[in-house]
């Protein structure tokens, strides 16, 4: 299934309690702002950018909104929850490995850059989509 399709799939939303939940919380905006990270950093790693790389957009996993909703109140009832640790993990990684690329590229690096971007790095992503999927079809007695 294409990471477009897992996204359209956050669209089927039913209840009035999920539609209060997405008032609150847009899992597809969460999954979008990551899903352009990584194009951002795509385009460095295939030198299709010359603006200056900023780690720090890459190297906060609790600055960007879904890691302040992974470390705060938002995804509370699901700590404990295998797919909360993905998520969390995931997500970390994905931010780790962002900050590994840059640092590959600023070293000269490239071909190292771009294995960790087209493996690991992808990879981190299909998660964080996977875990954000699996959040969004959860019972709603679990988001109360």
């Amino acid at each position: 299934m294409t990471l477009l399709n897992k996204m359209t799939g956050f669209l089927n939303i039913g209840a009035p309690l999920k539609n209060d939940m997405r008032d609150r919380v847009n899992l597809i905006t969460a999954a979008e702002q990551h899903v352009l990270l990584k194009s951002h950093l795509g385009h460095h790693v295939y030198g299709r950018s010359r603006e200056p790389l900023d780690s720090s957009i890459y190297g906060h996993n609790g600055l960007c909104q879904l890691g302040g909703w992974i470390n705060g109140w938002v995804f509370e009832p699901f700590r404990g929850s295998d797919v909360y640790k993905q998520l969390s993990h995931a997500h970390q990684q994905f931010h780790e490995l962002g900050i590994s690329i840059i640092e590959k590229l600023q070293a000269g690096d490239s071909g190292g850059a771009e294995e960790v971007f087209r493996n690991e790095y992808s990879q981190s992503l299909r998660q964080i989509i996977q875990a954000l999927t699996e959040i969004n079809k959860l019972p709603l007695e679990t988001r109360n």
